[in-house]
C-alpha cells in the first residue's frame, strides 16, 4: 500500500469513526448524505451556512448548496468567466450576503445576490497586482477583514473588496495555521511558534516561541469552554497546548503530552476530541482521545 493510498484510508477511517462517536454521544437522528443523494463527491473538506440558511459543502469535485432536500452543484466552466475557479474546494467562509471559497487554484468571492463568482487578486512586492491563483488552505474573518492562508505558507489580508496584500509583521514568517480567537484578535501558528495578532492594527500583540521547529502544516483550535489553544502537526510531531491570560501573555503548557494530532474536533460542548494518527513500518491508522 503506497503512501497516497494510506493517507486516503486514514482520512476515510477518520470520518467513519467521527460519525460513530458523534451519533453515539451527541445526537439521536442523523441522515447520511452521499453521492446517492446528489453529492458530487463523498470527500467533504469543509462546510458552512450562509445568511439565508443554505448549507454549503466543499468537495473534491465541486461546491454544493444544500437546502435540506436537494443539492445545487457549482463546477468550473472554462467557457464562462463567472464560474468557480476550481472544483477542488478546501475552505469556505460565509460573511453577510457573500461566500468566500478557497480552492486548489485560488480564492473566489461568490455573491449570493448575483449568483456569480469573482476572482481575487493580491499585491506582490515585486510584480504589482496579480491574480490570487495559489492553493488556499484556510479563510478567516476578523476585525472586519478577510484573512487567508495559502499552501505556500503566506498570510494575506484583505485590502479592498477582492484585493489582498501580504501580511507584514516585522519579519517574514512561514505560516502553518490560523484560527479565530476573541473580538479583533486571531491566532496564527508559524514555524517559530504561536502568535496572537490584532486584525485592526495588523500587529503581533503577543507570541510564544517554541524550542522545536515545526515545518508541517498543522491544525489550530481555540476552545472557549476550556479557554485553551491547541495545536497539532500530525504524525511525528508533539502536540502543544497554550493558555492566554488577561494581559494577553501566552504560556505553553508542559503538562500536555499528546502527539501525532491530525484533527481537533468539538462534537458537543462538553467533549473535545483529538484524532491521533500513527505509522510504524507498514502499519498505519488512527484512534481517538478525548477530554470530558
Amino acid at each position: 500500500m503506497n503512501n497516497a493510498v494510506k493517507k486516503h484510508f486514514i482520512e476515510l477511517l477518520f470520518f467513519i469513526l467521527l460519525d460513530f462517536f458523534t451519533v453515539s454521544l451527541c445526537a439521536k437522528d442523523f441522515k447520511i448524505l452521499d453521492t446517492s443523494n446528489g453529492l458530487p463527491d463523498n470527500t467533504v473538506k469543509c462546510f458552512t451556512q450562509d445568511s439565508r440558511g443554505f448549507m454549503w459543502l466543499g468537495t473534491f469535485n465541486g461546491l454544493c448548496r444544500f437546502d435540506g432536500a436537494e443539492f445545487v452543484i457549482y463546477r468550473h466552466d472554462k467557457n464562462t468567466s463567472n464560474s468557480i475557479v476550481d472544483n477542488h474546494v478546501e475552505a469556505l467562509l460565509s460573511v453577510g450576503d457573500s461566500l468566500w471559497v478557497g480552492t486548489e487554484r485560488g480564492l473566489n468571492y461568490y455573491s449570493l445576490m448575483e449568483n456569480r463568482f469573482y476572482t481575487c487578486s493580491y499585491i506582490t512586492e515585486t510584480a504589482g497586482e496579480k491574480e490570487l491563483n495559489e492553493a488556499i488552505r484556510n479563510i478567516l474573518w476578523c476585525g472586519g477583514r478577510i484573512f487567508t492562508l495559502t499552501k505556500s505558507h503566506e498570510l494575506l489580508v484583505q485590502k479592498e473588496e477582492r484585493i489582498f496584500t501580504v501580511c507584514h509583521y516585522g519579519k517574514k514568517y512561514e505560516w502553518l495555521a490560523i484560527a479565530p480567537y476573541k473580538e479583533n484578535l486571531f491566532l496564527a501558528y508559524s514555524t517559530e511558534g504561536l502568535h496572537l495578532i490584532d486584525a485592526q492594527t495588523q500587529a503581533i500583540v503577543s507570541q510564544c516561541l517554541v524550542d522545536k521547529r515545526v515545518d508541517n502544516n498543522c491544525v489550530l483550535y481555540y476552545s472557549k469552554n476550556r479557554d485553551m489553544v491547541y495545536m497539532g502537526a500530525g504524525i511525528g510531531y508533539k502536540g502543544e497546548a497554550f493558555r492566554i491570560d488577561v494581559e494577553r501573555h501566552i504560556e505553553q503548557l508542559e503538562s500536555f503530552h499528546l502527539s501525532d494530532i491530525k484533527c481537533i474536533y468539538l462534537p458537543c460542548s462538553h467533549l473535545l476530541f483529538f484524532l491521533v494518527g500513527y505509522y510504524k513500518k507498514d502499519v498505519s491508522g488512527v484512534y481517538f482521545k478525548y477530554t470530558p
